[in-house]
């Protein structure tokens, strides 16, 4: 199944047979057109039947796996097939735009050949629903093989450990048991981020993995304050600290979700009463692109509506994903604000929006349901928490009962109680030291 080289413009261009001229942040064309411009400069391959010989101008898999063995062939053809589901409700690239890289790399791994065969029969049971046996059979094997590996010390630096623990958590999502508790995933991928730091500037894979695999790190280290950061993240964060400060939306892009704004925002918060002034700049900021970010949605929707056939797939539900982080890190923020601001009635209008909102988009992205939805359950339950209306608690609480329908092993209404109790925790803490500096 060799990879034949296809077109390196961006998803707009492509579907529409228009010449991309590949400009960054955003080519000429989505930039007139003022839509989202995803994949400019991306390689991709299309699939075809057969194995290519070592002609000239074949396509190996890969210049890193062992001699392909008829389990590995196997383990390619099934995930090539799931990477190739046009179908948005199952789109395993919405966990991260780097597995579309994965196939060159079976065969380099145990851990990861394991991994990658638990997500391919994840994915085909949850679509058919059938095969569920032969699913958690591939998923227990794949969690076995997960620790054989982790107990080789080098082999737990590797990046293909790091990529097999994130499938096998994904996995876990889909198929597994609930966790005892919400930051497991992010302290599991804290901790091996950790040695994998070490691979950055070792190639273009390696690097995609580290950023793409922080960016949960860093919206996890939000939602729960007390999550470890070990000294690779402020590393990595500095790396992505812009050379000028970004004073408006440009091509598209959101100040409030660069990378190295978020990470200051894990930083603020761990003493929020020092950095008071620099939370409300990053709130007021969030405020503005949540705007800009609704008026993007209110002119997808609209587009839709007139049956522009453009708007399919991805590139239709990148922006609500997007604003459901905005919407997350602005209610955090909120949240903090109202602890020594408690009588503000701005903050509690504001808030009342921002849940509002969040609602409002998860009717949006329903029909995306289950993995297209993946960015929703953590946006609601923070939306739950900031709540003061019952009424509106029991309405998200509906829908993330929906959610829980999907993938019964996420238990999100004991995350909404866990989150509760984590900002309780804080605004007391808060509350404390202030009185304490009274007296």
């Amino acid at each position: 199944m060799p990879g034949v080289p296809s077109s390196r413009g961006c998803e707009a261009c492509r579907r529409q047979k228009k010449k991309c001229d590949q400009l960054k942040p955003a080519c000429t064309r989505c930039t007139r057109l003022q839509i989202p411009c995803v994949g400019s400069g991306q390689r991709r391959f299309k699939f075809k039947e057969g194995y290519a010989s070592k002609q000239q101008g074949a396509i190996i898999l890969s210049t890193f796996a062992r001699v392909p063995t008829n389990d590995t062939l196997q383990i390619t053809r099934d995930f090539i097939e799931v990477l190739q589901v046009t179908d948005i409700r199952y789109d395993v690239t919405w966990y991260g735009p780097f597995l579309e890289n994965i196939p060159c790399r079976i065969g380099s791994s145990a851990a990861l050949d394991a991994a990658i065969a638990a997500v391919t029969g994840a994915v085909k049971a949850l679509r058919t629903r059938q095969g569920f046996p032969d699913a958690m059979t591939k998923y227990v094997k794949g969690w076995k093989a997960l620790r054989t590996c982790l107990s080789d010390p080098e082999q737990t630096k590797s990046i293909h450990t790091v990529v097999a623990i994130y499938l096998m958590m994904i996995c876990q999502s889909w198929v597994g048991r609930p966790d005892d508790h919400f930051a497991n995933h992010g302290e599991i991928l804290a901790h091996i981020l950790d040695a994998a730091v070490t691979q950055a500037g070792k190639g273009e894979f390696e690097d995609g993995m580290i950023v793409t695999l922080s960016s949960p790190v860093v919206l996890q280290s939000i939602v729960d304050p007390n999550l470890p950061l070990g000294s690779w993240f402020w590393t990595l964060a500095k790396s992505y600290e812009p050379k000028r400060p970004i004073m408006e939306n440009q091509f598209g892009r959101l100040p409030s979700l660069q990378f190295y704004v978020m990470a200051q925002v894990t930083q603020w918060l761990r003493d929020p009463a020092l950095h008071l002034v620099n939370i409300a700049t990053a709130y007021n900021q969030l405020i503005a692109d949540c705007s800009t970010m609704h008026s993007m949605l209110d002119k997808i929707v609209e587009l839709e509506a007139s049956g522009n056939p453009f708007l399919s797939g991805r590139l239709h539900t990148r922006p609500q994903a997007a604003y459901s982080v905005l919407i997350c890190l602005a209610l955090i923020l909120n949240l903090v604000m109202r602890i020594f601001d408690p009588n503000s009635e701005t903050l509690a209008e504001e808030a009342a929006d921002l849940i509002g909102e969040s609602i409002w988009l998860s009717r949006l992205a329903d029909r995306h349901r289950p993995f297209g939805v993946s960015f929703m359950p953590v946006s609601l339950a923070t939306a739950w928490m900031a709540a003061d209306s019952m009424a509106v608690k029991d309405q998200i609480r509906d829908i993330l009962i929906g959610y829980q329908a999907d993938f019964p092993a996420m238990n999100w209404i004991e995350t909404c109680s866990w989150l509760q109790n984590k900002y309780d925790e804080i605004r007391r803490s808060q509350l404390d030291a202030l009185f304490a500096t009274q007296f």
